[in-house]
């Protein structure tokens, strides 16, 4: 009986334990299958992010391009504006330097009472005209300021004109249709001798100097050079016969002469220029000893009985640099004259205390 129980139990058992198999089994297997199917899900999520990526990839480049050219058109609008300013400033800048430079020139020049006072202290201090015209004076009318005024200054005042120039275009407003063939086509002969301006100056160079400020800005105009260096008095009455030369640069000792020759008169002239400029040593035309003689002589006994057409006005002038740099020569630093290659001329050879020519030295065999 014991051996039959027993049997039914181990067979009870056994039968507990497949059922208990059989349910893992089966738990297993639901847990694959869900496994399985929670994988799916995410690779189907997987390649729907995938998809979605591809899109955001193509639409980020369709952005990138619309950015960058949204970038370019800010940028040429940025430098647009950027160039108006530029030009806005530099205008301004242009403007500004006009006024300092028509302040500068006002201040510079001048003025018809500080002329005047100038020639009377000349007059009395460096005897600047004879005795006999101690008692002649001129008056502040007979003056006029070779100044541009702030009203009236253009843009060729940033350039660096001639004050001559300057003071032509301040006094005679159509100074270069009077100046040019055009205007000088009525003139008679007889008035060739009579030129409507006159420059006078202390000495030649500075009578280049200006004739080369005047060149740059007045053109096809005449101009008579009327001193003494390199050019004959005869050459230079034959010129002012020959033809009207508006515009006459000369120093007061020539001046003079031509004038007493009858080759020069200021009939017709209206503008007397007296260059003012101060040399090295400080000295002007009315203070250089034996010029402002001359030009006292020329000022009262030629240009005082003619004030009532002829002005007059100091002009001062910035003198242009000396040449600083050394003058070429044919001579070498030996003091010998050289050949165009720069090699010196062989020595010739001198005679020794007996009277024979030496020898020249050969150089030492190597």
């Amino acid at each position: 009986m014991g051996d039959i129980l027993d049997d039914d139990q181990f067979l009870a058992e056994e039968a507990s334990d497949d059922q208990d198999n059989d349910s893992s089994v089966q738990g297993d297997e639901e847990s694959a299958v869900d496994y399985l199917e929670e994988s799916g899900d995410e690779g189907a999520d997987h390649d729907s992010d995938e998809d979605e990526e591809d899109e955001d990839g193509h639409n980020g480049g369709a952005n990138s391009e619309d950015k960058k050219r949204k970038r370019k058109e800010k940028f040429a609008e940025l430098k647009a504006k950027r160039r108006k300013l530029m030009e806005i400033k530099q205008q301004e800048e242009v403007a500004l330097h006009i006024v300092q430079e028509s302040d500068s020139e006002a201040n510079m020049q001048l003025q018809p009472e500080e002329m005047l006072l100038l020639i009377e202290e000349a007059k009395q201090r460096h005897r600047l005209v004879p005795e006999e015209y101690t008692n002649v004076h001129f008056d502040i009318e007979h003056f006029f300021n070779p100044a541009i005024e702030a009203t009236s200054v253009t843009e060729s005042a940033t350039k660096k004109l001639s004050p001559f120039v300057r003071a032509l275009s301040a006094t005679l407003p159509n100074y270069r249709k009077l100046l040019t063939a055009e205007g000088c086509k009525d003139v008679k002969s007889e008035d060739f001798g009579s030129p409507l301006v006159v420059i006078v100056t202390a000495s030649a160079i500075r009578a280049t100097e200006i004739i080369q400020g005047l060149h740059a800005k007045i053109h096809h105009c005449k101009l008579a050079k009327l001193f003494s260096k390199h050019i004959k008095i005869t050459e230079q009455i034959a010129t002012l016969a020959s033809s009207y030369h508006p515009i006459v640069v000369g120093t007061p000792h020539r001046l003079h002469q031509l004038i007493e020759l009858g080759a020069l008169s200021f009939n017709k002239t209206q503008l007397l220029m007296v260059d003012f400029t101060a040399d090295i040593k400080n000295f002007t035309i009315l203070t250089l000893p034996g010029v402002n003689q001359d030009f006292g002589k020329l000022l009262f006994q030629y240009v005082h009985p003619q004030r009532e057409h002829l002005r007059t006005a100091l002009i001062k002038d910035k003198p242009l640099p000396p040449d600083t740099k050394p003058k070429k020569t044919p001579y070498n630093k030996h003091g010998n004259k050289s050949k165009k290659g720069g090699k010196p001329f062989a020595k010739k050879p001198t005679a020794n205390a007996t009277g024979a020519a030496a020898a020249p030295v050969k150089a030492a065999a190597k």
